[in-house]
C-alpha cells in the first residue's frame, strides 16, 4: 500500500458496498471507472476503501498491515469474504423457463427473453435458439419462423422486430372497408327484439295459435385427431371452405396479436375460430376428412 504520492485523480462514483449486495457487481463498476484514468496498481488499492461503508469499511479497517501487496489480492479477499451475497450464476438452462403467456404480446417475451439471456456468461447460441422457439406461444408468428427455416436468434430477433412494427402498423391504420363494417354492425345492437311470429290453424271447434319455430339442428359436433390450425394449413389448397361471415367485434377492441388464418384478420387466434370449426365439420360430413 505504500507508493508514492500520485497525481490528484477523480474518485469512482459508484453506489458504496455495504455487504448487502453481490461483491463482484461492485468490483466490476470499481474496475470500469478506474481503468479510464491509467493509475498505477497501488492508487487502485488506495482508493478502493473510499467505495466501501458499513461492515465493508470495518472489514478493510480489520485487514493486518502489509497483507496486500496488489489489487488482484485484495479483490480476491474482499470477494471471498462477501461471497454469500454473491447471485445464482445462470446457465443455458434458465432460458428454458422463459415461456410466452396466453395473453402476452411478442414485445413483452422478446424483451423477458433477452433480459434473461443478458445474465448468463458464455451463452450457447444454438441451445438459446432452441429455447426461444419452444417458448413462444402457438400462433402465426411460430409459424412463420418454422416455415422460413429460421436458425439463429439473431435473424428470430429480426423476424419478431418486423412481426411486432406490421402488427403495430395495422392496429394504427384501420382499413376502409373495415370501418364501414364496424359501422354498419354497431347501430344493430340498439334494435328491438323481433317479434315473435304467430300463425291461426283453423280446427273444427276453435281457432288454435301454434308458435312458429325454425328447426334445431341436432348434428353432433366432430372431433378432429390435430387442431384447427394444423388442418387449415394441410387442406387449404385442396377443398374450398364456405367464406366465413365478417368478424362482428369492433376493431379496435380486437387483440391485434392474435391473427385469424380463416378470416384474414386479427383478433382471436385460429384454433379458437368457431366458424372454421364448422366449416371443417361440413367437410367431414362429406366425407373428405376421413384422414382427420
Amino acid at each position: 500500500m505504500e507508493s508514492p504520492p500520485v497525481p490528484k485523480i477523480k474518485l469512482p462514483t459508484i453506489e458504496p458496498f455495504d455487504g448487502t449486495i453481490d461483491p463482484d457487481d461492485h468490483l466490476s463498476a470499481y474496475k470500469h471507472q478506474m481503468y479510464v484514468q491509467g493509475v498505477d496498481d497501488a492508487t487502485w488499492c488506495k482508493n478502493f476503501p473510499a467505495t466501501l461503508k458499513g461492515v465493508a469499511q470495518k472489514w478493510f479497517n480489520n485487514l493486518p498491515p502489509n497483507s496486500v501487496n496488489n489489487f488482484t489480492e485484495l479483490s480476491i479477499l474482499f470477494t471471498s469474504h462477501f461471497v454469500a451475497n454473491r447471485q445464482e450464476q445462470k446457465n443455458n438452462m434458465h432460458l428454458g423457463k422463459v415461456v410466452q403467456g396466453p395473453k402476452e404480446a411478442l414485445r413483452s417475451y422478446v424483451k423477458r427473453f433477452n433480459l434473461e439471456a443478458l445474465q448468463i456468461q458464455d451463452p450457447n447460441a444454438g441451445v438459446a435458439f432452441d429455447a426461444f422457439i419452444r417458448g413462444l406461444r402457438p400462433g402465426s408468428f411460430k409459424f412463420n419462423l418454422v416455415k422460413k427455416k429460421i436458425s439463429t436468434l439473431t435473424e428470430a430477433a429480426q423476424e419478431a422486430e418486423a412481426f411486432i412494427h406490421a402488427t403495430e402498423v395495422c392496429a394504427k391504420e384501420k382499413h376502409p372497408e373495415a370501418k364501414k363494417i364496424e359501422e354498419t354492425i354497431q347501430p344493430k345492437k340498439n334494435l328491438p327484439k323481433k317479434a315473435e311470429t304467430w300463425e291461426v290453424t283453423s280446427m273444427p271447434t276453435s281457432s288454435k295459435r301454434s308458435k312458429i319455430t325454425e328447426p334445431a339442428t341436432s348434428a353432433e359436433p366432430i372431433e378432429f385427431s390435430k387442431d384447427q390450425y394444423s388442418i387449415l394449413m394441410e387442406i387449404k389448397d385442396q377443398y374450398e371452405l364456405k367464406t366465413p361471415t365478417e368478424m362482428k367485434m369492433a376493431y379496435r377492441n380486437r387483440d391485434k396479436s392474435k391473427y385469424f388464418h380463416f378470416h384474414k384478420d386479427c383478433g382471436q387466434e385460429t384454433i379458437e375460430c368457431k366458424h372454421l370449426k364448422r366449416a371443417l365439420e361440413d367437410l367431414a360430413r362429406k366425407g373428405k376428412m376421413n384422414s382427420y
